[in-house]
């Protein structure tokens, strides 16, 4: 048990004492705080039909609850998702295979560690609810019981669940995690389709506070008449000034074991996964019989030797240019990834060929993009990754050959890709669009190189860089990044004041990395 809690803390406090958790905490924070909207505000976050409810104390805390249940789990997988990696990364994991610890402590104490992060993630939104309640009450008392019961019922089963699902899939397909992203992606989508089961089948929590209250506002309207439930952050042409009073949930005994049932499943797949833990043994053993029996089938044959004529061999030309690094770093970036992603680009260019323009711009772009977040996340951090930046910061001139070169092949990439839907805008003779979208390529590919020189990793810009997506996919106009929802001159000088900045930024955080070492 000692040793397990030892874990617990070793894994907890290296995360939290990270650059990256830091950043990660500010960005949660800055979330939380537009989950109620203010007065005036042309979005909600939970809404049924033309309805929201008053600023009390049950609704700002079971709003915050249901929405941190859905969207903390979402983007936690991605902030957790690598903690038995991390690991092996650093040694860490072979020295604790070498100890009598099993399987299954070793795997709870990875869960443990998981949970505890995103339990201050959680912690951190309770706080800002509590905030926000003072900050756009109106007038009701402040009652603490409805956002300890909220958060205790919603979230927190929730992220249990996601911790020990993190772990398992991390241990079922050990190194390959794009197939554990996009796993989880396809279970997230599942686990959201499942409202129609009831409450029995909603892992987030989410389903009884929403009946309870579509019951009141079916008593505001004509009996039998459905309201639309919208959970997510919708863009309204107006105010939603229809408003109802919503005070709180009477827990009933199938709801509460209902949400009792999604944590023991966590700790069924932790207790699975003890069962398939390769406990730090990757080498391929195949590969491995292959190798001894080459080698001694080649011990059994007679090799001879002979000379080498140097004078054949071509005459070796150095190039101090930009060309033959921005040819490597784009050969690269094409050749990363499995091959079929390259069909769902190919399908992406095509429909930005074919749906209509406006459709092609605001969701077809912002998602093909999207789909490239493994090529552009390490794009200036990978030689860190493969333990190579000595070597590489050592060339002539890193920062304007190396890191424009990684400039350009993530540009070009993504102007390449949105070709299509450029050739339409230049056929039509509309410029505009064509320069947000090359803005929009600088911006993404400026903000994988900030964050990567800055954090030294790439999961930040893959969380960050999905929330963008999603916003950009549901119509939020202040994440717009490649000009699809705003089309005004005066934004695109805006985006571009951010672009210049972030480039800039990056170029100066790099040069003082290299004066360091």
């Amino acid at each position: 048990m000692k040793r397990t809690i030892t874990l617990v803390e070793y894994d907890y406090l290296q995360r939290v004492r990270s650059y990256k958790f830091l950043i990660i905490l500010c960005s949660s924070l800055s979330f939380a705080f537009l989950l109620i909207p203010a007065t005036g505000s042309n979005y909600s976050t939970v809404s049924i039909g033309e309805y929201v409810g008053h600023n009390n104390s049950a609704w700002v805390a079971y709003v915050t609850a249901m929405m941190s249940s859905i969207f903390i789990s979402l983007f936690g997988y991605y902030i957790i998702n690598n903690s038995i990696l991390t690991d092996q990364n650093t040694k860490m994991g072979q020295l604790v295979a070498a100890t009598d610890i099993t399987n299954f402590q070793y795997l709870i104490a990875k869960f443990l560690g998981n949970f505890l992060i995103l339990f201050t993630t959680i912690i951190c939104t309770f706080l800002v609810a509590v905030v926000l309640f003072f900050m756009r009450g109106t007038g009701y008392p402040f009652e603490i019981s409805h956002f300890l019961i909220a958060y205790l019922l919603i979230p927190i089963p929730t992220i249990v669940l996601i911790s020990s699902l993190a772990i398992f899939l991390e241990v079922i397909f050990k190194r390959k995690s794009v197939l554990q992203n996009t796993v989880f992606f396809i279970l997230f989508g599942i686990m959201l389709t499942q409202g129609w089961m009831g409450v029995n089948g909603d892992a987030f929590g989410t389903q009884y506070p929403i009946q309870e209250m579509e019951r009141i506002v079916e008593e505001l309207n004509t009996p039998g008449e459905k309201q639309n439930i919208n959970i997510g952050f919708v863009i309204r042409q107006r105010t939603l000034e229809k408003r109802f009073e919503f005070s709180g949930i009477t827990i009933t005994a199938p709801y509460l074991l209902s949400r009792l049932l999604w944590p023991l499943l966590g700790f069924i797949l932790v207790y699975l996964a003890s069962k398939f833990f390769h406990r730090f043994e990757l080498s391929d053993k195949s590969s491995l019989s292959k190798t001894n029996s080459a080698i001694q089938s080649n011990d059994l044959q007679t090799f001879e030797f002979q000379e080498m004529d140097i004078s054949s061999m071509p005459i070796l030309e150095k190039s101090l240019g930009i060309g033959p690094v921005f040819k490597a770093e784009f050969l690269m970036l094409l050749r990363k990834g499995k091959k079929w992603l390259w069909a769902l680009n190919l399908i992406g260019a095509v429909l930005l060929a074919m749906t209509p323009i406006d459709v092609a711009h605001k969701y077809i772009l912002p998602v093909l993009w999207f789909l490239q977040v493994h090529r552009w996340a390490d794009i200036v951090s990978k030689e860190k990754a493969s333990q190579m930046h000595y070597f590489v910061y050592s060339s002539f001139r890193p920062v304007q050959r190396l890191l424009t070169a990684q400039y350009c092949a993530g540009i070009s990439l993504a102007l390449l890709l949105a070709s299509p839907l450029i050739v339409r805008y230049l056929l039509l003779g509309q410029w505009l669009p064509v320069l947000a979208i090359l803005c929009g390529a600088v911006f993404i590919i400026g903000l994988s190189a900030f964050i990567g020189i800055a954090t030294g990793g790439k999961r930040l810009f893959e969380i960050l860089f999905f929330f963008i997506a999603y916003l950009v996919v549901n119509g939020m106009p202040y994440v717009d990044y490649l000009g699809a929802l705003n089309t005004s001159v005066m934004y695109l000088f805006v985006l571009s004041g951010l672009t210049i900045a972030l480039v800039g930024f990056s170029f100066l955080l790099r040069k003082m990395e290299l004066r360091r070492m």
